[in-house]
């Protein structure tokens, strides 16, 4: 304790110097300058007063002001007034003549009057003058210290004053496009995007509840007002509650009584899309242990979906007949000289009985989609340049596990489509998918983001944190999709690291600084201060900057070398025009295709009996892989809707307490 109370004392008497010796050396300093300033004036109003003097009088006033003054120093000072004083005429002769004679001639005190006048007049203006001086290098000294203790820009990127300034800095952009090239600006709020750059990407990060499905929100406002299509996924029925019109719009969701019927195959273009199909269905990521039984039921999925394209009526159900309930056998001479051969052997059925166990998990949703309704095509949905309609992907918490590989799925055939339409600069069609990373890995996503932009396609994320990116994508393909996000919204978030990673996506610039250093000494020899200039690399937002935002705050970086703004997105209310979900309890009273399987696998169905002809055609030789033409797509055939997959779905039905 004592020591403490040393050491305090100590300090004491260190803060005691240190602020005595900087107060004293700045006083100086300041004296200094005011000298300077004394000086200046000085020299200031002798000078214009001595000009403007001269300027104002002739060599003849000023020789009759100084005899006046002569006399009256004579006269005031001697005490004579008779004393001799010389005087000059007009005519340059010179007289002496007396003090009084001089003082009280009228002629010459008027002489002497205007003089004097003259003489306080020019010290007048001179004294103003330098006065007004004075105050406009004490204004300078003032601004230089200030800029000088500014930091300058130099490079990198530039943080808006004000939301005002960041809209104007975006509304001069867009003014700058020829008139042939302008195309309508995208709005969120009050916020005008950068013209043309929608189909550069845009993403909406930040954690949960800070403004993110708002904005998002406001976006999907203008797109309906504007006319646009949009793929929407919607993991919390948010959107369809606030924007589903049934007259335009479409529901995709097996378990969503409103939902259309959706047959795989009417998706299906060429049979090389089965395995894209099943690449996004099932993923590398979904489950640990050997990737042989999944990469194993992607090419059972892949070649048996051929086999179902040469039948006459390709549908799901038969599809999952042949993967599922068709005989080992029978299924092997199906894949008869197909590179899937050696996948099922009858002879040692294990391995095939483990990639059918692979598949029933992943399949059931499919198997529960309903067929009976109107079918609906997303290719021809996407082909159809009017309407203007919205295709809702909508999800429900306790069934997202089941749902997540199917949407996926759907996403998948969405992005393939949009690669295989034609270019065009006017064609808008938004694929907006919040909470991307809620969803399974979408294959083409990367390609989504970087290669449909002259389709006209507007890819637009929402994701929490680029963490959960890297778990879904890995870390490459995570970083190359975040780099064709070129408009970012980022908002509040709570994590550390994410927030360095948010303020590093904001952006830097480098400033030239200047650093005040002091010295004092006991000689005031050492007294001084020193002003260095080092060149700096700053961020525009801190971490921490991040973390502090309110709701509804966020930074907004736009391409173009807009400087990034700062700006707040307000809340706003949408009635609800539609139920965010209505369940098809039927589904519910199905068993699940896990217990079906257990039926007796001779049991042949119709799905069987279309694939027949193809085994017998394999008995007799006639394989190999199949090309699917433009006749088998089924003209006029309208697709349906199906799930997607749950890991343990028996469990979750079980736990439903279903009358």
């Amino acid at each position: 304790m004592a020591k403490k109370e040393a050491a305090d004392k100590a300090n004491g008497v260190k803060h005691f110097i240190r602020g005595g010796q900087v107060t004293h050396h700045s006083l100086a300093m300041f004296w200094q300058v005011c000298k300077f300033l004394i000086f200046i004036s000085v020299w200031i109003i002798i000078g214009v007063g001595i000009y403007r003097f001269m300027d104002r009088t002739d060599t003849y006033q000023r020789s009759v002001a100084r005899s006046y003054f002569y006399a009256y120093l004579q006269h005031d000072w001697s005490g004579s007034a008779d004393g001799m004083v010389g005087f000059v005429r007009p005519d340059g002769s010179r007289v002496d003549v007396t003090a009084r004679e001089l003082l009280t001639h009228p002629g010459v005190r008027q002489v002497a009057g205007q003089v004097k006048g003259e003489l306080i007049s020019a010290f007048k203006v001179s004294a103003l003058i330098a006065a007004l001086l004075c105050c406009l290098l004490a204004i300078y000294f003032t601004l230089r210290g200030s800029s000088l203790a500014r930091r300058r820009h130099l490079q990198g990127s530039l943080l808006a004053a004000s939301p005002r300034a960041f809209i104007k800095a975006i509304r001069k952009h867009n003014r700058s496009f020829p008139k042939e090239r302008r195309t309508p600006v995208v709005h969120i709020g009050e916020l005008p995007l950068t013209m043309g750059d929608e189909t550069k990407g845009i993403v909406f990060i930040g954690a949960v509840g800070v403004g993110k499905t708002v904005a998002l929100n406001r976006l999907l406002e203008w797109i309906r007002a504007s006319g646009d299509r949009a793929v929407v996924y919607d993991k919390m029925g948010t959107f369809v509650e606030a924007f589903y019109d049934p007259k335009k719009d479409v529901i995709l969701n097996p378990f969503d009584n409103r939902s259309p019927s959706w047959n795989l195959f009417d998706d299906v273009l060429l049979p090389t899309d089965l395995m894209s199909i099943a690449t996004a269905y099932m993923p590398d990521k979904s489950q640990g242990g050997d990737p042989l039984w999944i990469q194993g039921a992607r090419i059972l999925f892949d070649k048996v979906g051929q086999q179902v394209l040469r039948t006459k009526n390709p549908s799901n159900e038969t599809l999952i007949t042949g993967l599922l309930k068709m005989p080992i056998d029978q299924m092997a001479k199906l894949l008869k000289g197909t590179t899937a051969s050696s996948l099922v052997d009858a002879k040692a059925p294990k391995q095939a009985l483990g990639f059918r166990a692979v598949l029933a998990t992943w399949l059931d949703p499919l198997d529960r989609l309903p067929m009976d309704r109107e079918r609906f095509s997303i290719r021809r949905w996407l082909e159809a340049d009017e309407g203007g309609g919205f295709l809702f992907l909508p999800s429900r918490g306790d069934l997202h596990a089941t749902m997540r590989p199917l949407i996926t799925a759907w996403l998948e055939i969405i992005v393939n489509g949009l690669l295989t339409l034609p270019s065009s600069s006017t064609r808008r069609i938004w694929i907006i998918t919040d909470e991307l990373p809620s969803l399974q890995e979408i294959p083409s996503y990367e390609a989504l983001t970087a290669e449909t932009r002259q389709k006209g396609a507007c890819p637009v994320a929402g994701i929490q944190n680029f963490p959960q990116m890297e778990a879904i994508y890995g870390e490459k393909r995570a970083k190359a999709i975040s780099g064709n996000w070129r408009t970012r919204f980022i908002f509040s978030t709570g994590d550390g690291e994410v927030a360095k990673w948010c303020s590093d996506q904001i952006g830097e610039r480098t400033v030239l600084d200047y650093r005040e250093t002091v010295t004092y000494g006991a000689v005031d020899s050492r007294d001084s201060v020193a002003l260095n200039e080092q060149r700096e690399k700053e961020l525009l937002a801190l971490a921490s900057d991040i973390q502090d935002l309110p709701d509804g705050h966020c930074y907004v970086r736009m391409p173009q070398g807009i400087p990034v703004g700062k700006i707040v997105i307000p809340y706003k209310s949408y009635p609800s025009v539609a139920p965010s979900f209505v369940l098809r309890r039927d589904l519910f009273m199905r068993e699940s295709l896990a217990e079906r399987m257990e039926d007796d696998e001779g049991e042949r169905d119709s799905g069987e009996q279309a694939l027949l002809p193809n085994i017998e055609a394999r008995e007799h030789g006639a394989g190999g892989e199949v090309q699917k033409g433009e006749d088998q797509l089924g003209e006029g055939k309208r697709p349906d809707s199906g799930p997607e997959k749950r890991p343990d779905t028996q469990a979750v039905l079980n736990d439903m307490d279903i009358i």
